[in-house]
């Protein structure tokens, strides 16, 4: 496990902790998951996660939720970008 993944599964996690939902799953994505990946490749996540009770019973979750390091700049192979979908929204796009 290298630094950008313990760093992806924090971002996660303290989403997931601070709203109360479950961390279902997260993966590497793009160019590293397909290993077309170059030394100024930035490193994709995506995840599921399972929103909390009341939001679920109540419609209210996020769909999904994006962390970037910097959008003003194109990235470079220092960057991480993650993106969490609910069970729910990714379910329903299949």
């Amino acid at each position: 496990m290298n630094k950008f993944d313990k760093e992806a599964i924090e971002l996660a996690s303290g989403f997931c902790k601070e709203n109360g939902h479950k961390l279902l799953l997260i993966s590497k994505f793009g160019s590293h998951l397909y290993g077309t990946n170059t030394e100024k490749s930035d490193h994709d996540y995506k995840g599921l996660y399972l929103p909390n009770i009341n939001d679920m019973l109540c419609g209210e979750f996020v769909k999904s939720k994006t962390f970037k390091i910097d959008d003003t700049r194109k990235n470079n192979d220092n960057d991480l970008d993650l993106e969490l979908f609910s069970l729910q929204y990714f379910l329903a796009r299949q």
